[in-house]
């Protein structure tokens, strides 16, 4: 690993605060940073996605990228993102019934679509059913799905650049991390 005190001082501020919050800085950004730009990049689209005015609300952004976290089998995205749904949601049942999300209750039928999508984008991007889309046209404007789209498509990136790199889960969550496949 890179030692700290070779990277840009403005990265080095970010691990001083990671340090203060994690006990040290995150091994994604550690790995992201030996390409400042890179890193500043996915920083920012991360940031532009979980903004307060974003068409889609954290409760169904979090439930997606955990759903993504899992498909991929991500670790560090697992941990992260589930530590992120129990803080939402308040409801740790939840994540039991992730993997069975067509059969249960606790899911809205506008979650379920999203989920239904997201699990379609990650198996073949290029072969969204029509009645899919049809149903995700009825239950999301334009601007909600390229958000979706854009935010599934996020957490695919980084999920795949982390369980490429054999980037463990940080223990942000005593959860085990559990993968869908």
């Amino acid at each position: 690993m890179k030692p700290l005190k070779n990277y840009p001082w403005l990265l080095r501020l970010l691990f001083s605060y990671q340090t203060k919050k994690y006990g040290g800085p995150l091994e994604p950004t550690l790995i992201w940073g030996r390409s400042p730009k890179l890193l500043t990049s996915f920083l920012r689209f991360g940031k532009t996605l979980e903004r307060k005015n974003s068409p889609l609300p954290p409760f169904l952004r979090t439930l997606v990228m955990v759903y993504v976290s899992q498909a991929r089998d991500c670790a560090f995205c697992i941990d992260l993102n589930t530590h992120r749904l129990i803080e939402i949601s308040k409801n740790e049942a939840i994540l039991a019934e992730l993997q069975n999300f067509h059969e249960t209750s606790l899911f809205s039928d506008k979650e379920k679509t999203a989920l239904e999508y997201a699990e379609k984008v990650v198996e073949a991007p290029n072969q969204i059913p029509d009645h899919l889309f049809a149903k995700l046209q009825s239950q999301f404007s334009e601007n909600e799905i390229v958000e979706l789209t854009a935010l599934i498509s996020f957490q695919l990136l980084s999920s795949t650049f982390n369980a490429s790199l054999c980037i463990s889960a940080h223990g942000f969550t005593t959860h085990q991390p559990q993968s869908i496949r």
